[in-house]
């Protein structure tokens, strides 16, 4: 079944000159769990949801950047920042557990602040993978060099084996999925967006959500044709 995976956009026309888009504060805003603030998204967090609204008011748009539909930022994949036209979007898919949270953008140099959304996102599909019908590779774990095949039959032979060779490498090297097929029930689920596992890393859509997005001409991701 084809699906999209997708990356930020980095072509200066459309994002600007710096990458990721936002990855700073603006001044007096405090990211810290005791303020309330972005990092209550995650550290003890990671795996669930904050108990109230946190405080993502003070993201700084880096000098050079522009403002996009789907922004990229320096604060965990696991996180979406958002248009209110994008929000709007997503809101009619089929996505695991998440939840929007309100923010805003501000670019210091033009004096301007646009209002966003935070989306946290919680998406692992390991066990609706076809391990005997994909292949997998040991590789570089930064620089992404294959370095040869390896047979995985199973969750947990991956998990052993990449163990093993991340102890044997010093944690240089890992093993990543080079093509990935997903069992028939997995399919059942009409997912619109989901990460599949760490076996690959990758965030993926369907084609119902590749079309929506095009059709509203939303900015700021690449994507990639895939089968699964």
């Amino acid at each position: 079944m084809t699906f999209y995976t997708f990356d930020y956009s980095t072509r200066s026309e459309i994002v600007g000159t710096q990458y990721p888009q936002v990855w700073d504060f603006i001044k007096g805003y405090s990211p810290e769990v005791i303020d309330n603030g972005l990092f209550s998204l995650y550290n003890s967090n990671i795996d669930g949801f904050p108990t109230q609204v946190p405080n993502l008011s003070g993201l700084k748009l880096a000098n050079g950047a522009k403002y996009t539909d789907f922004v990229s930022g320096g604060f965990g994949d696991y996180l979406f920042i958002l248009s209110p036209k994008a929000k709007l979007l997503l809101e009619g898919m089929k996505i695991e557990e998440h939840c929007f949270y309100p923010s805003s953008i501000v670019s210091v140099r033009k004096k301007v602040a646009k209002d966003y959304y935070i989306m946290k996102i919680k998406s692992n599909n390991l066990g609706y993978i076809d391990f005997k019908q994909s292949e997998f590779v040991q590789q570089d774990r930064y620089l992404g060099k294959k370095k040869g095949k390896v047979e995985i039959m199973s969750a947990d032979d991956f998990f052993n084996k990449e163990k093993e060779i991340s102890l044997k490498t010093n944690w240089e090297d890992c093993i990543r999925c080079s093509t990935i097929k997903m069992r028939p029930e997995f399919f059942e689920l009409g997912l619109d967006l989901f990460k599949i596992s760490k076996v690959d890393n990758h965030w993926y859509i369907s084609t119902k959500l590749f079309n929506a997005i095009n059709q509203s001409k939303l900015t700021g991701l690449e994507f990639t044709k895939v089968e699964l």
